[in-house]
């Protein structure tokens, strides 16, 4: 009799398994060995045609031979409602667009979220049946590389957070139902800026769905390293699984591929950037901006709809992101990564030519103007910032509003050497918050960061490590200006019978060696300079032909250029050197007045003309 009791619950026991559809959520095991199958992830997100009639191929190609390999695939959203919520349609687009992608090489990660607006909790039963239906379509094909089965739900503590979440705990079951071959996952992290340790009742109820999934994901848009760091921390105390960060990259709150490729790198994180080509769903501008105003930087895609880079650089982040080796590092800092693209720079210097005063701020605004300049250039003080921030702001918006309404545009120098013995930490600070408060001014042509680093100061190593932090801070504020500083070099002078157009000929071997450097700037020191800066400036006290030859140097770097501090030797070397800033299309900045008002009422820029 006990031998038949246990036979029978064997077979009872063998009854339930065989009832049982489906599979568990993944193992850790399970989650790194599929990790490994796949390999690095590099996705995105919208592939919108650009114009009328671009074909899905041309689009696919382009990405593949970007480097990418998945595409984020939200179900067809240009369907009625009704349309929508046949679940047969859906599965007929997916296809549709599977069978392209698959032909390049990529991978579709299909969205299901909207299941939920069409199936509320009043009717899970249809909900489940149309999951299923998709899901079962696809749960052996190995053109899918995961399921996202909610894209940002709630994350404010209210009675919607808890009704979402219980929803996605049974829309896991469902799809586990299928016994899908892909990972379930679901895009609940996305609340960034977050502490490691934060609790609450509704977070822990975020974290427990969160930890249903086969793989975790989540979504960053803010460059900052450490508030990337401390997200990608928060998925990892879930479980030990592979991540993917499904949306990324937003530029103008600071999310660039550099910023945020470099971490991913780091931690072996996966990536799916937003955009690709600017099209009609005006992904070019911030949220809730409008695409019809001018806007820079481009917030999402990567390329113009003719298929020029919005910035090059970004094809080789994307091109050459791999998870790092323990002990790469994969981030040449901000201060490199974050420079203006050039074309951002030129647009900058569309404004028109400066014509302007360089004095310590004293100059009346209304004054200059009378006198025909348009632009003046001011030396801040650290120590009245430092004494009384509060005042020293209210001064800054006083010149300002003065040099506004006489329409001159104002170029702040914020350090010196003068400055060099107050602590590091104390000077970004004094760059960074005085940055920050007129980071959006348009009455602020630019920010000449460091007056001539080494004019005084002996110590080359410790200038290289200051502009390096200064330029690197400086860069998070996302100043609407142009950032750079001012080497501290001149010219040899030249000899009377020197003929220094005819030494710079096709194949002389001239430039950098006419060069002189004292106390501790060196060329290699202004090469720094002029590779951190977004626009590129020198100063000069020397007659036109020694100044025309730094002109020459910096016109190599492609960039606009500032003369920001101009001392005219004499009253003979203010035309040809008038004439040099004009062909050059240099914005100047003059010490003292220009006599022959003629002279400055009719500069302006030349057109560059070379002949054939």
């Amino acid at each position: 009799m006990k031998k038949f009791a246990v036979i029978l619950f064997v077979l009872c026991l063998a009854a339930n398994l065989s009832a049982q559809k489906g599979r568990g959520q993944w193992t850790e095991n399970q989650a790194w060995k599929w990790q490994e199958q796949v390999g690095v992830i590099k996705g995105f997100n919208s592939f919108f045609p650009a114009y009328p009639g671009m074909q899905y191929d041309e689009i696919f190609k382009k990405a593949s031979e970007l480097g990418f390999n998945c595409v984020r695939l939200w179900l067809d959203g240009n369907t009625s409602g009704e349309e929508y919520k046949d679940a047969d349609k859906q599965i007929e687009y997916v296809r549709r667009i599977a069978s392209v992608a698959d032909k390049y090489g990529i991978k579709l990660s299909p969205v299901l979220t909207f299941q939920y607006f069409f199936f509320p909790q009043k009717d899970l039963a249809g909900a489940k049946i149309y999951t299923q239906k998709i899901i079962g379509a696809f749960a052996k094909d190995k053109r899918i590389l995961l399921w996202d089965i909610w894209n940002e739900p709630e994350i404010r503590d209210n009675p919607a957070l808890y009704e979402q979440m219980d929803w996605i705990s049974e829309a896991v079951k469902w799809c586990r139902e299928m016994s899908p071959i892909q990972p379930i996952t679901s895009s609940i992290i996305w609340d960034g800026g977050i502490r490691v340790d934060s609790t609450s009742k509704a977070m822990n109820r975020r974290y427990e769905v969160e930890a249903m999934m086969d793989v975790h994901n989540f979504h960053y848009y803010i460059g900052r390293t450490k508030d990337i760091e401390d997200i990608i921390t928060r998925v990892k105390n879930i479980s030990n699984r592979p991540i993917v960060c499904t949306e990324c990259m937003a530029r103008t709150v600071g999310g660039t591929f550099p910023r945020e490729l470099s971490v991913f790198s780091k931690y072996h994180i996966g990536f799916m950037s937003w955009g690709f080509f600017i099209s009609d769903r005006n992904w070019t501008v911030k949220w809730h901006r409008s695409a019809y105003d001018p806007y820079e930087p481009l917030f999402h895609e990567i390329f113009h709809p003719d298929g020029e880079p919005y910035d090059w650089r970004d094809l080789d982040w994307v091109k050459n992101f791999h998870f790092a080796a323990k002990g790469e590092v994969v981030d040449p800092g901000a201060e490199f990564t974050e420079r203006w693209t050039k074309d951002r720079a030129w647009k900058w210097m569309s404004t028109g030519p400066i014509k302007g005063f360089s004095n310590n701020g004293n100059q009346n605004p209304a004054q200059l103007a009378d006198y025909g300049f348009n632009g003046m250039r001011i030396r801040c003080s650290y120590g009245e910032w430092n004494r009384d921030k509060m005042s020293f702001y209210k001064n800054m918006e006083s010149l300002l509003e003065a040099a506004s309404q006489s329409n001159i545009r104002v170029l702040p120098s914020l350090l010196s050497d003068d400055d060099i013995s107050v602590k590091d930490s104390s000077l970004a600070d004094y760059v960074v918050q005085t940055i920050k408060k007129f980071a959006f001014d348009p009455r602020i042509e630019a920010w000449d960061i460091y007056y001539h680093p080494g004019e005084k100061e002996k110590d080359t190593a410790k200038l290289t490590h200051l502009l390096r932090l200064l330029f690197n801070k400086a860069r998070f504020e996302l100043p609407n200006q142009p950032l750079m500083a001012t080497p501290f070099l001149r010219v040899k002078d030249f000899e009377p019978n020197f003929d220094y157009k005819a030494a710079m000929i096709h194949g002389e071997t001239n430039g950098w060696n006419y060069v002189v450097c004292d106390g501790g700037s060196t060329p290699e020191l202004c090469n720094l300079v002029w590779k951190l800066s977004d626009v590129i400036s020198f100063s000069s006290n020397q007659k036109a032909p020694e100044l025309g030859w730094i002109a020459s140097l910096a016109y190599r770097y492609g960039r606009p250029i500032f003369c920001t501090e101009w001392c005219p030797p004499d009253n003979e070397a203010i035309q040809p050197t008038l004439d040099i800033f004009a062909k050059n299309h240099i914005y100047w900045y003059c010490t003292k007045n220009i006599e022959n008002k003629h002279l400055l009422d009719s500069f302006g820029f030349k057109p560059i003309i070379t002949p054939n």
